[in-house]
């Protein structure tokens, strides 16, 4: 399993609960990598995973430079696409992408990584918090061109809101 967490400025209400349910998702069995993006990708697995949750929380944030910064996911994929590291661990995974895509970079490079990231992983699930909203409908471009290679996407706000769609997530696997 893989989790993509964006933490920009347009997820500040929702990054660290994100954070919160990806240290969760790493206690459960298997192999687990997450990474954080704003207009960077950094790998946090190892430092969500040790010690108290709190502190766990603040080590990460401190460690990702842009969190609470601007977004580039298209610019954060290709960076994981460029690591044979990062690549493999996607290759066949469950990847989870926690954001809302608001996108700043270019649409056409969004969908390409997007679609290749899809290509990749054996499934791709969106929790995106602007579909919490039931009126939310996508209107941003970034948004409408991602949904075509999602396989399912779910409208989450807060960790109750987490709480309440693991059974669904997890009920495949």
């Amino acid at each position: 399993m893989v989790l993509l967490i964006d933490v920009s400025k347009s997820m500040a209400g929702q990054s660290r609960a994100f954070a919160q349910f990806a240290r969760a998702v790493l206690r459960r069995k298997g192999k687990t990598e997450v990474f954080c993006f704003g207009t960077q990708l950094t790998a946090v697995t190892k430092l969500l995973r040790p010690g108290e949750a709190g502190a766990a929380l603040e080590r990460t944030s401190a460690a990702v430079q842009d969190w609470d910064g601007g977004t580039r996911l298209s610019g954060a994929l290709e960076e994981l696409f460029r690591s044979p590291r990062h690549s493999q661990a996607i290759r066949g995974a469950i990847v989870i992408f926690l954001s809302d895509g608001l996108e700043r970079g270019s649409g056409e490079a969004l969908v390409k990584n997007i679609s290749r990231l899809s290509r990749l992983a054996h499934q791709l699930i969106w929790i995106n918090p602007l579909y919490a909203d039931p009126r939310f409908t996508p209107r941003a471009a970034a948004i409408r061109a991602i949904l075509p290679f999602v396989d399912k996407v779910y409208g989450c706000q807060d960790l109750q809101d987490l709480a309440d769609l693991i059974p669904k997530l997890f009920a495949d696997f």
